[in-house]
């Protein structure tokens, strides 16, 4: 048991804990950097672990994996912030935001597959569905109907995991995660069309 928890759950923690230190720091020198100085420090952050993982991954691969998904969790938000945090803010436009977004999740999900690493398809697909989520509650328009594209996308890419990789704990939450943004979305979608139809009404 003992054994357990310091291999599998401490650096589990570890990574975690240094995400949030991650994002502290990114907190504290806010007000004396500029924004594409605070994004840029959190990629050479997520870059840096990569390399760790890297050098790591022949002797220690449990190890690496955790810090794969942990420099998964600092470029996703770092990507995030980038677009939808003030603070941090570099990009303007929704559509590269999001792209920024899917490009990372693209980008991880490849690398998932060849160090064929469950951890990091599970962050993946978690990742990509909040993505999607993030798509449809954040955008209107045609941006926010290309959400429900990328969630069929993302049960492709469950799809494959478990046909190719028998990964079912990956299609599980897929799954979970698909079914969680559609009902979401149907809740999201029930609140805004009384106020569209409102605000017709007082217009017309």
């Amino acid at each position: 048991f003992e054994e357990r928890i310091w291999k599998y759950w401490m650096p589990r923690v570890a990574g975690v804990l240094f995400a949030i230190g991650i994002a502290w720091v990114l907190y504290l020198v806010g007000p004396m950097t500029p924004p594409w100085m605070r994004v840029a420090f959190g990629y050479l952050c997520s870059v840096a672990l990569i390399g760790v993982a890297w050098k790591l991954e022949k002797n220690y691969l449990q190890y690496a994996r955790v810090l794969y998904g942990t420099a998964i969790g600092i470029s996703y938000f770092v990507s995030y912030a980038a677009h939808y945090i003030s603070a941090a803010r570099i990009i303007e436009s929704d559509t590269v935001g999001i792209g920024l977004l899917v490009a990372v999740v693209v980008a991880w999900g490849i690398v998932a597959q060849i160090r064929k690493s469950k951890i990091v398809a599970t962050l993946v697909t978690m990742l990509g569905h909040l993505t999607m989520g993030l798509t449809y509650i954040l955008t209107e328009g045609d941006l926010a109907k290309y959400s429900i594209v990328g969630v069929a996308i993302l049960g492709l890419g469950s799809a494959f995991f478990l046909l190719y990789n028998r990964w079912y704990y990956v299609a599980v939450v897929g799954l979970v995660a698909a079914i969680s943004i559609t009902r979401f979305g149907q809740s999201i979608l029930s609140t805004r069309r009384p106020s569209s139809t409102s605000g017709c009404r007082s217009d017309c």
